[in-house]
C-alpha cells in the first residue's frame, strides 16, 4: 500500500490514483476555525498584546496578509474565554459595525461581550 503522502505519482496515473485520493481522510479541523481553535498556539508576543488590550479595555487590531491567522486568533480567543455562543449570536451586529466603520460602537459591543 502506498504512503498516504504519495498520492501524486506521475508515472502511475490511472483510476487507482483517483480511488486513493477519494479514500483519504482529512483532519476535521481543516478549514474549520472553530474546531481548530483549541489547538491554536499563540506566541508570547501575541499573548502579551491580547493581555494588554484586555487589561485596558482597548481593541486589538490584527493586521497581515490573507492566511496569516487573524481569524484563527479571534476563534481561539472566543474558545479560550468560552464566548463562542455569544459571539455567534452577536456576529451580525459586529460585522455590521465593522462594515459601517463605526469603530466606537464596535468596541463597545465587543467589550460588553467580554464583561461578566
Amino acid at each position: 500500500m502506498p504512503s498516504r503522502f504519495e498520492l501524486l505519482r506521475p508515472d502511475q496515473r490511472g483510476p487507482e490514483r483517483q480511488a486513493e485520493l477519494a479514500a483519504r481522510t482529512l483532519p476535521e479541523t481543516l478549514g474549520n476555525h472553530r474546531q481548530a481553535a483549541r489547538f491554536y498556539q499563540p506566541d508570547a508576543d501575541l499573548v502579551d498584546a491580547v493581555n494588554v488590550a484586555l487589561a485596558v479595555g482597548a481593541p486589538l487590531l490584527l493586521t497581515g496578509e490573507p492566511g496569516t491567522g487573524k481569524t484563527q486568533v479571534a476563534h481561539y480567543l472566543a474558545w479560550y474565554f468560552d464566548l463562542e455562543k455569544a459571539l455567534s449570536l452577536q456576529r451580525h451586529l459586529l460585522v455590521s459595525h465593522l462594515i459601517s466603520r463605526r469603530y466606537e460602537n464596535f468596541c463597545q459591543v465587543f467589550c460588553q461581550l467580554l464583561s461578566p
